[in-house]
C-alpha cells in the first residue's frame, strides 16, 4: 500500500484524479463527501503512506489501521471514478487482524502479547476477501453483455473519466445536474440538458442507452431502476 500510495504521488495520479478535474463524481447518499482544498489531497495521501507504512511495521497498528481505513474510505467516496475495491476492503478488514503480535514494533516494545501463531478466523476471513471480489466480479459477469462505447468529448472531464463514464449512467446523469448548476451561475435559468447516446453490446448493432428524449439535468439521483435508461431490445446474436 505504501508504494502504491507514494506512486500516485510521484505519477502525478493525485493531481489528474482528485486535484485538477472539475467535477467529481459522487456514490449516492454521499454527495457530501468533498477532495481536500489545496494541496489537501497532497497531503492526505501523503499521511495515508506513512500509516501504511506504521501498518506494515507493527507500530501503533490499532490506531494506524483505523486511521488508514478511514482516509481510504474518504478518498473512494471522494471520486466513484477512481474504484479501488481491494485497497479500501484490505484496509477494513486490517482492523480486526491481529497482524501485530509478531515481527512488529508493538510487539517488541510488549504493547501487545506475542504471539508465533494467528486464530484460524484470520485466515478465512483474507480468504473471504478474495473470494468476495471475484465472487461479485463474476455475478456481474453472469450477464452475457458487457457495455462498450465511445467516451462522451466533454470539455469538463478529465480524460480519464471520459473512459469512465460512458459505461455508467448514474454518472452520467451527475455530469447533466453539473452542467445546469453551472449554466446556472451564469445566469442561464431555464437549462435543460438531453444525451444521445448509442452503445453496441457484444455485437448487436448500436442502440440507445439513454432516452434522448428526458431532459436528463432534471432528473433525480436514486436507487431505483431509472425511467429515462433504455431497456436492451436485441437479443444477443447467436454464435
Amino acid at each position: 500500500m505504501c508504494i502504491d500510495l507514494v506512486w500516485h504521488l510521484l505519477g502525478r495520479a493525485v493531481e489528474q484524479v482528485w486535484v485538477l478535474p472539475r467535477l467529481h463524481f459522487k456514490y449516492y447518499g454521499f454527495e457530501w463527501v468533498a477532495t481536500w482544498p489545496g494541496d489537501g489531497m497532497y497531503w492526505h495521501f501523503a499521511a495515508l503512506a506513512v500509516l501504511a507504512l506504521c501498518v506494515a511495521a507493527g507500530f501503533y497498528y490499532r490506531v494506524s489501521t483505523v486511521l488508514l481505513c478511514l482516509g481510504f474510505t474518504h478518498i473512494f467516496l471522494a471520486e466513484k471514478g477512481a474504484f479501488q475495491n481491494h485497497f479500501y476492503l484490505l484496509s477494513l478488514l486490517m482492523i480486526f487482524l491481529p497482524a501485530h503480535r509478531a515481527f512488529s514494533i508493538d510487539a517488541l516494545r510488549s504493547r501487545v502479547a506475542h504471539s508465533a501463531t494467528t486464530p484460524v478466523w484470520t485466515l478465512w476471513l483474507l480468504r473471504g476477501q478474495v473470494a468476495l471480489v471475484y465472487f461479485y466480479g463474476g455475478v456481474t459477469k453472469l450477464h452475457a453483455d458487457c457495455l462498450q462505447g465511445e467516451p462522451m468529448r466533454l470539455r469538463y472531464l478529465a480524460p480519464w473519466q471520459r473512459r469512465v463514464i460512458v459505461n455508467d449512467p448514474d454518472m452520467i446523469l451527475q455530469l447533466c445536474r453539473y452542467l445546469k448548476e453551472e449554466k446556472r451561475r451564469q445566469g442561464y435559468a431555464d437549462y435543460e440538458v438531453y444525451a444521445h447516446i448509442n452503445v453496441s453490446l457484444n455485437g448487436r448493432p448500436p442502440q440507445l442507452m439513454l432516452d434522448p428524449s428526458v431532459d436528463l439535468a432534471s432528473q433525480s439521483r436514486t436507487l431505483l431502476p431509472a425511467p429515462w435508461i433504455k431497456r436492451l431490445t436485441v437479443p444477443l446474436p447467436a454464435r
